[in-house]
């Protein structure tokens, strides 16, 4: 029940919690207490039962009418399932009052992860600096790929990776603000640096690929 729904202990006020969903049903309007932050219409609402394996809870949310999106539809294109498909699925959930409330993307999910690409670059780009530092007679050839790389295809890849773990978390990073930075020569290295590691604090609405997983699909998909 929402009164019951506790933070573990150590957990602080605001960090969300792992529940699996164990049903989801229609319920009519006034079922919805009044004072539950729902984000669409009560009259299209959907209880979902939470476990956190030592107790449950119930949350709502609106499934989107017309051509709107709530944060329903928005979960849903996250997790590339239909609402049928929910069930077993792993949410995040955050207490708001005495409400268990879904978290849900504000975003429609955009960009793709690109992180093979990224780790990609960066070997280039490092290789074109050791090639410029202790081979000169080629610069006519590592300059060019070097500002290709650095202003052009790397803060493509930071861009379109920012924008995937902004709209699959809760991740609060602005990305055309990493993006641009991305593009700063030799500065970028260690700034990207950054951006992976905030990235890797970054909790995603479904499970994600491992780093290795990631690299391994990309050559997988090259060949």
């Amino acid at each position: 029940m929402d009164e019951d729904f506790e933070r573990p202990p150590g957990g602080s006020s605001d960090e969300p919690r792992r529940a699996v969903v164990t049903d989801a049903k229609h319920v009519e309007a006034g079922e919805v207490p009044e004072t539950y932050p729902l984000e669409g219409d009560p009259s299209t609402a959907i209880a979902l039962t939470l476990d956190f394996g030592m107790e449950t809870a119930t949350a709502y949310l609106a499934w989107p009418t017309g051509d709107s999106e709530t944060g329903l539809s928005r979960l849903l294109d996250t997790l590339d399932i239909e609402l049928p498909n929910l069930y077993g699925e792993t949410v995040f959930v955050e207490r708001q009052g005495v409400h268990a409330v879904v978290v849900t993307p504000e975003e429609t999910p955009l960009g793709s992860d690109r992180r093979a690409e990224i780790l990609g670059g960066v070997g280039i780009i490092t290789g074109c600096i050791g090639i410029l530092a202790t081979v000169p007679s080629v610069e006519t050839i590592a300059w060019p790929l070097f500002v290709l790389m650095t202003i052009g295809i790397f803060p493509y890849f930071v861009y379109t990776d920012a924008r995937y773990v902004k709209t699959h978390s809760d991740w609060d990073g602005v990305p055309s603000v990493w993006a641009t930075l991305s593009a700063l020569p030799f500065y970028n290295l260690g700034i990207v640096g950054a951006y992976l590691w905030r990235r890797s604090r970054a909790q995603f609405f479904s499970e994600q690929r491992s780093l290795r997983g990631s690299i391994a699909a990309k050559v997988r998909s090259l060949l």
